[in-house]
């Protein structure tokens, strides 16, 4: 059940990310190469999506623990894009449509 979960998360999670890119969300950031830095970071949480996936997969008991701590993130980010898209900071909240799944 736990192992359903967190692959209905890492799947919402790589919707979010692909709106979050359709929507410019990395020209919020200054300097060189915003798009890169974006990117990067982005498919490191994803690779910490499937890691997270191949541990609960293989069972292992601290698995689950990090299981929280995703899902803990998820809803940090729903909170987080939910209240700025609200308050009308446009380019911060984007991505908030894929969000509410996502959390």
């Amino acid at each position: 059940m736990v192992f359903i979960a967190a692959l209905c998360v890492t799947f919402f999670q790589v919707i979010h990310i692909f709106e979050e890119i359709g929507m410019n969300a990395y020209a919020m950031h200054k300097g060189e190469n915003p798009r890169g830095l974006y990117l990067r970071v982005s498919s490191l949480l994803i690779l910490l999506s499937f890691v997270l996936l191949l541990l609960l997969y293989f069972k292992f008991d601290f698995s689950y623990y990090l299981a929280f701590y995703c899902v803990l993130i998820s809803v940090g980010n729903t909170v987080a894009h939910s209240v700025l898209w609200f308050i009308k900071k446009e380019r911060l909240g984007l991505g908030f449509p894929s969000s509410i799944p996502l959390g």
